[in-house]
């Protein structure tokens, strides 16, 4: 009897260590892989904002369905109505600029991501007039085919006075 409960409580860690969902801890050379790849990608973003090219500019952003972006007070629907308003603005801007002032990256584990930061951004359209600020930005990025993307992000604006 006595051999019976301990081969069942061994076979219960075994199953325990098999089942478990915990994820390993992310080494320091995978953090920094995770932060480097993700900086890269929010540096592409500004390029191709600064390009004023929404076909690149959608990129950043998930093709999930989960995808909840936030902007002005109002959250986007979906992907395409984000690369419909980012059409809307450079279809009659004359040029943007927009630079990252400053950005924090938290791996979560080897397919989640978090940055923070906030940039600067001047966009002036055809008819001289000018919109600029400067955004806080928050962003939860997900790895989806071996690609950094954005599934849940908000921005806030701060205009000049």
């Amino acid at each position: 009897m006595k051999t019976i409960s301990i081969l069942l409580t061994a076979g219960l860690f075994m199953l325990a260590a098999c089942t478990s969902t915990t994820e390993k801890a992310l080494t320091q050379s995978e953090r920094e892989n995770i932060i480097a790849e993700v900086m890269a990608v929010s540096s592409k973003w500004i390029d191709d904002n600064n390009a004023m090219d929404p076909d690149r500019a959608i990129q950043f952003w998930s093709t999930s369905p989960d995808l909840k972006f936030a902007e002005f007070g109002e959250f986007f629907p979906n992907r395409d109505s984000i690369h419909s308003t980012l059409h809307s603005y450079y279809d009659y801007a004359r040029s943007m600029d927009v630079k990252w002032l400053a950005r924090d990256v938290r791996p979560l584990d080897k397919n989640v991501a978090l940055l923070s930061g906030k940039f600067q951004f001047n966009l002036v359209f055809e008819n001289d007039e000018v919109a600029e600020g400067i955004n806080a930005f928050t962003g939860t990025f997900l790895k989806e085919d071996g690609k950094w993307r954005l599934i849940q992000g908000h921005e806030s604006t701060k205009f000049p006075e």
